[in-house]
């Protein structure tokens, strides 16, 4: 219940204890080192076996790009690869087909140059609360009609306690004789600039990453139709704010239920 106003009834998730976020974040900034390490050493090798004339070896990397004019300034400064390379290498490209994650990797790793800790939140995906509580004076059912407040669906660096949401029932709330239930679902988001992706858009990553060597080592057309899948996380929702509520109040007894839907690429 509200200190400050007492029609209001909160529903808070608090953790036993402050989740790992600068764990987390360290872990991550070494994954996308890796994968970023992993594209540039396979373009290298490509490099060395196939360039058609000199290069200076300091000054070339395994392109990511997200529009064509960034890709003609790769293309610009690599004009020793082979045409067929080439056209491998523009072929996993971002811009193209519906997989996009390495645009995100390319963000994450260069920001991990200059940032010890990413930013990253814990995000609740799924809420169910229920609790029975007391009002004063005697009151209709049917004239119970609360507001949902939406609040926050995130658990910051170093918090155990959100309040994600609140029902004003419109009349005072006594007491609560037995406390509240909650079932959370929620998910990781590591901050990728103007978006976020979860673990499981993370762990896909490599695996993309696998497709792309078998496609530019072996011209692999089933790897790069892998790769060019849309991924299953994009048809599945998801997500950042909550964008819908339902509530339910029968006899003192409120239910809350909340979805959550994920940005689609």
């Amino acid at each position: 219940m509200s200190e400050s106003t007492p029609t209001v009834l909160e529903v808070s998730v608090e953790a036993s204890r402050a989740f790992p976020h600068d764990l987390w974040s360290t872990k991550a900034g070494e994954f996308a080192y890796q994968a970023r390490v992993a594209l540039d050493n396979l373009h290298d090798l490509l490099a060395r076996s196939f360039a058609e004339r000199e290069y200076d070896s300091s000054r070339i990397q395994f392109p990511i790009t997200a529009t064509g004019k960034d890709w003609k300034s790769w293309k610009q400064g690599h004009r020793f690869h082979p045409q067929w390379l080439v056209e491998r290498l523009k072929n996993v490209q971002p811009q193209y087909g519906p997989y996009r994650a390495l645009e995100g990797l390319q963000w994450f790793n260069n920001k991990d140059k200059h940032e010890w800790v990413r930013d990253l939140e814990l995000g609740m995906i799924g809420m169910v609360a229920s609790s029975n509580f007391s009002l004063r004076g005697l009151i209709e059912e049917h004239h119970l009609s609360p507001t949902l407040i939406p609040q926050s669906n995130t658990i910051p660096r170093g918090v155990r306690r959100v309040i994600v949401g609140s029902f004003d029932v419109g009349h005072p709330i006594l007491d609560f004789p037995e406390e509240a239930t909650n079932e959370v679902q929620v998910e990781l988001r590591f901050d990728v600039g103007s978006d976020s992706y979860t673990l499981e858009e993370i762990r896909e990553i490599p695996v993309r990453i696998g497709y792309i060597v078998d496609y530019l080592a072996c011209d692999d057309l089933f790897a790069l139709a892998r790769y060019q899948k849309r991924p299953s996380y994009i048809q599945d929702a998801p997500a950042d704010y909550p964008s819908s509520g339902t509530t339910e109040v029968s006899g003192g007894e409120t239910l809350a239920t909340g979805d959550f839907q994920r940005r689609k690429e």
